[in-house]
C-alpha cells in the first residue's frame, strides 16, 4: 500500500541486522521508527524516509541526523532548539560515541529524527514531547558514557580532577574513589593548601553556572572534610567559582561538554 512512495513494506519489515556497531544498532533504531510510522501513525513517506535510512545503515552507510534545515519547523524558538541538539548531539557522535557507546548513540540520533518529524507536524503535542524527552534522556547518556575514563588525575603537582554530570553538582562513585585517594596521598597537613575550583560546561547563562561551580566546589569540600581534609586541619582552604569562564575544551556558548563540567583541586605546600 505505499507502493505510490516508493516504500518497500516487506523489505523493511523483514530487514534483518546483526551485530552491535553503530550502524547496526542505527538500522534496527530506524527500521522501529519507521515500522511505527506506516502502522500506527499511517504515515507513508516518513515511513518511507526512515526505511532508506534503515538500508542505507544496515549496508553500512553514514547516515546523519536530520537537519531541522530542511524541514518546515514553525517558529524560529522550535528551529533554534533543534538546531542546538543537533549540534550538541553531533559533537558527542564525533567525540567517540559511536564506538564507545553505539547502542545509545543511535538511539539518541533516532530520538532526534522523531523530534524533527513530529515537530514540523506540529499538531501532536504528546508526541513532540515524548521524542524529544526521549531524545535529551538518550543525549544525557551518551554524554555520560563519553566521560573521561580517567576521572582523576593525580600530578607531580599534586592535583586532583573530579568530573559532574550535567547541571549536578553530587559526587559521583568515580569522584569518590578519585576524592579517598587524593585525602590518602596527601602529605602532612599542617603545611597543606587546597584551592578548590569549580567549573561548568557553557550551557546555561553566566550567572547560573558560576552559581552551579561554587557549589560543585563546595561539594568536593565538604566530600573531603568528611574524609578529615578540613581548614582546621590545612594551611588554608581557597574556593574558586569560575562558571565557564576557564575551559578545559574550548566551546561555543550553550554546549554541554563532560570535559568542562568539573572541580580541580590544587594543592598548594609550605603555606
Amino acid at each position: 500500500m505505499f507502493s505510490s512512495f516508493g516504500y518497500q513494506g516487506d523489505y523493511i519489515q523483514n530487514l534483518s541486522v546483526s551485530g552491535n556497531s553503530f550502524s547496526a544498532e542505527l538500522a534496527r533504531d530506524y527500521k522501529d521508527l519507521a515500522l511505527y510510522e506506516r502502522d500506527e501513525m499511517v504515515d507513508w513517506p516518513d515511513a518511507e524516509l526512515f526505511s532508506e535510512k534503515a538500508i542505507a545503515a544496515a549496508n553500512n552507510q553514514q547516515v546523519m541526523p536530520e537537519n531541522p534545515a530542511d524541514w518546515n519547523i514553525e517558529t524560529q524558538q522550535e528551529m533554534a532548539e533543534l538546531q542546538a541538539g543537533r549540534a550538541e548531539l553531533i559533537q558527542a557522535l564525533d567525540a567517540g560515541g559511536r564506538t564507545r557507546a553505539p547502542d545509545i548513540a543511535a538511539l539518541a540520533q533516532v530520538k532526534y529524527d522523531c523530534w524533527v518529524e513530529q515537530q514540523e507536524e506540529g499538531w501532536q503535542t504528546t508526541h513532540i514531547r515524548a521524542c524529544k524527552d526521549d531524545f535529551y534522556a538518550a543525549l544525557a547518556a551518551l554524554q555520560q558514557a563519553l566521560q573521561p575514563t580517567q576521572v582523576a588525575v593525580m600530578t607531580e603537582a599534586e592535583q586532583v580532577v573530579v568530573y559532574f554530570e550535567f547541571d549536578r553538582s553530587n559526587i559521583t562513585p568515580r569522584a569518590a574513589q578519585a576524592l579517598n585517594e587524593f585525602a590518602r596521598l596527601l602529605p602532612p597537613r599542617q603545611s597543606v593548601g587546597l584551592v578548590i575550583a569549580g567549573h561548568t560546561d557553557t550551557s546555561g547563562s553566566a550567572s547560573y553556572n558560576e552559581a552551579l561551580s561554587a557549589r560543585r566546589a563546595e561539594a568536593v569540600q565538604d566530600y573531603l572534610a568528611d574524609l578529615g581534609v578540613t581548614a582546621t586541619e590545612l594551611a588554608e582552604i581557597e574556593i574558586l567559582a569560575l562558571g565557564e569562564t576557564d575551559l578545559a575544551v574550548q566551546t561555543g556558548d550553550g554546549v554541554r561538554l563532560p570535559e568542562n563540567r568539573r572541580v580541580v583541586v590544587q594543592v598548594n605546600q609550605d603555606r
